[in-house]
């Protein structure tokens, strides 16, 4: 009998995502990708110019990758598997499909919802729900920038700091987001964190922290995203709850 875990939502989880340096010169003109639901502001323009510009992403329309997915439960048990990754940006639709000892399984999901299926998933409902929240997070998450230049739009950026870090924090306006704000280094404007659910320290939130790669084309995209929970005294607290390894990263248009 095949198993089959179904969510329709990932609201359980909030993430804060880190990954940027940067802020943009007040020069650059306010701009609309086309197709786009938002207006791209300066402060994002450089973001996304920060990863490779909008010219070429708006070109992309999806990836593949290898992934190594770890989530964590309550308790601190981590579970660990390998996927092929087929993520389409311009739909929001993610496939992930791994062989295991016990067979073959896979996960599909969407900003809405999403099942995990196949006779070789073993983990029980659980954590079927943490791997659904977790890659609902990643379809989101690895967008960056981005979803700021198609569908969040951007509110008016300001130079904060933070446990001593100086940071462009571009928060997102409206309330209809998962994401809070993205925090960006104020330099070079490669996004460091993004924050969702909340946005300061002793709330109930989390923390997805970047780290980017460059690809041969000369494109970036994040080679880690790691998901904590919002600590009790600082933005970046100690428990871990997903984290997600890219290699392999093909993108095409």
């Amino acid at each position: 009998m095949k198993s089959r875990i179904a969510i329709m939502s990932a609201a359980a989880f909030c993430l804060v995502y880190a990954g940027c340096n940067g802020t943009a010169p007040a020069t650059m003109p306010v701009v609309k990708v086309p197709g786009a639901l938002v207006t791209v502001t300066p402060e994002v323009n450089a973001a996304v110019g920060a990863i490779g510009g909008l010219d070429a992403w708006t070109r992309i329309n999806r990836f593949q990758a290898n992934l190594v997915l770890t989530v964590w439960n309550a308790d601190g048990k981590a579970l660990v598997n390998r996927f092929r990754l087929v993520v389409n940006l311009r739909d929001s639709r993610l496939t992930a499909v791994t062989s295991t000892s016990t067979g073959q399984w896979s996960v599909s999901v969407t900003p809405s919802g999403g099942t995990v299926s196949g006779d070789g998933y073993t983990a029980g409902e659980d954590f079927g729900k943490l791997l659904l929240a977790g890659f609902q997070a990643i379809l989101h998450d690895v967008g960056g920038p981005l979803n700021l230049a198609y569908r969040e739009q951007a509110g008016q950026a300001q130079q904060v700091q933070i446990s001593g870090n100086k940071f462009v924090r571009i928060p997102v306006a409206g309330a209809a987001s998962r994401a809070i704000a993205y925090y960006c280094d104020p330099v070079a404007m490669t996004l460091i964190w993004m924050t969702a659910g909340a946005d300061e320290p002793g709330q109930d939130g989390t923390v997805s922290v970047y780290t980017y790669g460059m690809l041969p084309n000369g494109m970036f995209f994040p080679s880690s995203i790691r998901c904590v929970k919002i600590g009790q005294y600082a933005l970046i607290g100690k428990t871990l709850v997903f984290e997600a390894d890219f290699s392999d990263v093909n993108l095409s248009e």
